[in-house]
């Protein structure tokens, strides 16, 4: 069904919501405050009003970011928006019609030479009067987060309304999703000067027996911001913090219509195939809009991604994408699909899902979900760094000195016929961290190359520099590996969360654009840190305390004497 017919069908979903009457309970909200959730972001100020940022990736060409509206009525993007946005309705009640939920929704985009370039359904951003902006059109027929009991099997479907941490809380009565209430808008920005926006808010919803939608009381913080890789990707997160008195057991989703292109004039930008990034990454749409080729792809590398994706026909059930078309189903992921394995037919209105795993929360915890998007055009490099380690010596979760750690350094251009020319990685080893030398393995596209020398780690800096002389076109990778053991230095530099933190760079050029200029982009992993099972320090003196003695360092005695150990 084409979606200007959305707006006729929610009309009549909001009549049917006011001659159904439900018996709901919301729980009392909670204060609000920008504190209320550790994301690592501390300048946050309150504000009435949205803003956008941008992220450079070559020329004249950014990705963008924003809660709300972001260009104006000609599709353009002002500067003035980077300080002050078009949209104060962000922090309204949001309101379900039919497939369609409007306010407070994420919006990221290309901004072209000042073009406004969408990658999601939206209706035009100007109202009747070509004059006046349509604040509430953005990402329209997204639902966004979402979450579901995991065993919901609603005939009903996951629908936006009924799902969505959204809500409509002015019009709940037929689904029992208030959703998010007290909302506030904070910006703020990270350790790179990049900015960072969330809305903060309360959120209820009682068990509706047609949607099997699940009782929650939960504060909730959704959250966009830049990459602290570098890269030209976006981080959209929500934190989710139990406010009732019980456990509370949900299945997280996030459920996007996909589209490469502003106004939509005819249907072609918004019926694109939807495709398989591999490695269980997660997916990518590509397209041409205005005569120039882009691509759009949103993975699960980052600290919390999701478990589960597939592309999708658009319709009211967002978890259709899902075996079985339930929460509790499996996606793409189970395949194991090659790079570019097409998820959906050429001719659908496409959209996809994203699911975590079921999580419970007992009250006062709190919980993180997050992926990540970015947004290219043909012929830009996106190299995107990563940072792992796994414990060769216990496979219970913790780590503890004495313990040998193996390091994966990994750099994938996730650009769009582009090439990436790397130069060299360099890992900072933190003190604490006791390096082997010999165990350094660089490798191409999986295929180990000739091997470091020993002399690639500076023991002085403890600097770790190897060179990567490899040319890396789309989707292809190179990896550095190397094990270390941690010892007793690390339990006194461990940061304020408990972590030893080991940071790299990747160092190289974008090859068909800026191929004179490096660019240096980042990882890191945080290493929790315990103490070896036992104390290694064996005492030096003793003394015997029934013969009044000073410590020495040896002694005598006969059975009943006391001894005593320094």
């Amino acid at each position: 069904m084409r979606k200007k017919l959305y707006f006729l069908m929610g009309f009549f979903s909001i009549i049917f919501t006011f001659l159904i009457f439900n018996n709901i309970t919301v729980s009392a909200a909670t204060a609000i405050s920008a504190s209320d959730f550790d994301d690592g972001i501390t300048n946050w100020r309150a504000s009435g009003n949205n803003q956008i940022a941008e992220i450079p990736i070559a020329n004249n060409l950014k990705l963008g970011y924003a809660f709300g509206l972001a260009s104006n009525t000609s599709n353009q993007i002002p500067s003035s928006y980077l300080t002050s946005g078009p949209d104060s309705s962000i922090t309204n009640n949001s309101v379900a019609a039919g497939m369609n939920l409007y306010f407070s929704k994420m919006n990221i985009f290309l901004d072209d030479g000042g073009n406004y370039i969408s990658s999601v359904f939206q209706g035009s951003n100007s109202a009747s009067n070509a004059t006046t902006l349509n604040q509430q059109n953005v990402s329209t027929t997204s639902p966004g987060f979402m979450i579901s009991p995991e065993n919901s099997t609603s005939l009903n479907g996951r629908t936006g309304s009924a799902f969505s941490i959204l809500g409509s809380p002015d019009s709940y009565g037929s689904t029992g999703n208030a959703g998010m209430t007290s909302k506030h808008f904070y910006i703020g920005s990270d350790k790179n000067g990049n900015p960072a926006y969330k809305i903060v808010g309360n959120f209820s919803r009682t068990n509706n027996s047609g949607y099997k939608n699940g009782t929650y009381n939960m504060e909730i913080e959704l959250l966009l911001r830049a990459s602290p890789s570098n890269s030209a990707i976006v981080q959209r997160e929500m934190y989710v913090k139990n406010t009732a008195s019980t456990d509370a057991s949900f299945v997280t989703l996030f459920g996007e219509d996909t589209k490469l292109g502003s106004s939509n004039n005819g249907i072609s930008n918004d019926h694109v195939p939807i495709w398989d990034l591999g490695n269980k990454q997660g997916l990518y749409i590509q397209d041409i809009y205005s005569s120039k080729e882009y691509r759009l792809m949103t993975t699960n590398q980052l600290p919390d991604g999701f478990d589960s994706y597939n592309g999708q026909a658009m319709s009211t059930n967002w978890t259709s994408g899902l075996s079985g078309g339930v929460p509790s189903g499996t996606g793409a992921e189970v395949n194991d699909n090659p790079k570019g394995t097409q998820l959906t037919a050429s001719a659908v209105d496409s959209s996809y899902i994203l699911k975590w795993n079921e999580k419970t929360l007992k009250p006062n915890e709190t919980a993180h979900f997050g992926s990540t998007m970015g947004v290219t055009a043909k012929p830009y490099s996106i190299p995107t760094p990563t940072k792992t380690y796994t414990n060769e010596t216990r496979s219970d979760g913790t780590n503890r000195v004495g313990d040998k750690l193996k390091f994966s350094l990994k750099l994938v251009n996730n650009g769009y016929g582009a090439k990436w020319n790397s130069q060299q990685i360099v890992d900072q080893i933190p003190k604490g961290l006791q390096i082997d030398t010999s165990s350094i393995t660089r490798s191409y596209n999986g295929t180990a190359a000739s091997q470091p020398d020993p002399t690639d780690y500076d023991s002085t800096t403890r600097k770790l520099t190897v060179p990567m002389p490899f040319q890396l076109t789309d989707d292809q990778y190179e990896t550095v590996t190397f094990e270390a053991t941690l010892t007793n230095d690390a339990l006194s530099n461990l940061n304020e969360s408990g972590n030893l933190v080991n940071s790299a760079e990747f160092l190289g050029s974008d090859y068909m654009v800026s191929p004179t200029i490096i660019d240096t982009f980042n990882a890191s992993v945080d290493i929790p840190v315990q103490a070896a099972d036992f104390n290694s320090s064996f005492t030096k003196q003793v003394k015997n305390i029934s013969n009044n003695e000073d410590y020495q360092n040896s002694t005598t005695g006969k059975k009943g004497d006391k001894i005593g150990y320094l």
